[in-house]
């Protein structure tokens, strides 16, 4: 049996076209023609009518301070009592595919320059500790931690409240 594959290039894992798809010419006059006089019957258009009713759009509405507050407690509350919570920052960590930078690097070589085989990057996930991810471990069995505070992502914390 003969199985056609399908260049993925193109289309989302579903198979389908992905959105800013160029169409050629001719699959665009094709498409224009089988759409003229299509319109939807009044019938349609009162169910949809219907079926929106009530649901209000979102744009252009803000928050009021009052439930930005209450919003932001619920949220705080909900991570620090939701079980599995270390392994969940784990996983948006890791999903984000990240490496360690330049100065995480030369960190890590430094490391290793005085204690060979002793320290690793864990920054992309692998570990968490109390809901923070730091950047190298020691994986002799020995509880460290090292994190690197550069400017671009921790400019204005202290380092002793981290």
């Amino acid at each position: 049996m003969y199985i056609k594959r399908i260049n993925m290039k193109n289309r989302n894992s579903k198979g389908q076209f992905i959105k800013g798809h160029k169409h050629t010419e001719e699959a665009l006059e094709k498409n224009r023609i089988w759409h003229i006089g299509n319109r939807r019957s009044e019938e349609t258009k009162e169910k949809i009518r219907l079926a929106t009713l009530g649901n209000t759009s979102h744009l252009g509405y803000n928050h009021s301070p009052e439930a930005i507050e209450k919003m932001r407690k619920k949220r705080k509350e909900y991570w620090e009592t939701t079980p599995n919570r270390d392994k969940h920052i784990g996983k948006i960590i890791a999903s984000s595919h990240v490496k360690p930078n330049n100065c995480e690097l030369e960190l890590l070589r430094l490391f290793n320059e005085v204690a060979p085989n002793e320290w690793d990057y864990v920054g992309d996930g692998q570990f968490i500790l109390a809901g923070k991810n730091p950047d190298l471990m020691n994986i002799n069995g020995k509880k460290q931690v090292a994190e690197l505070f550069g400017d671009f992502y921790h400019r204005g914390e202290d380092t002793q409240e981290r």
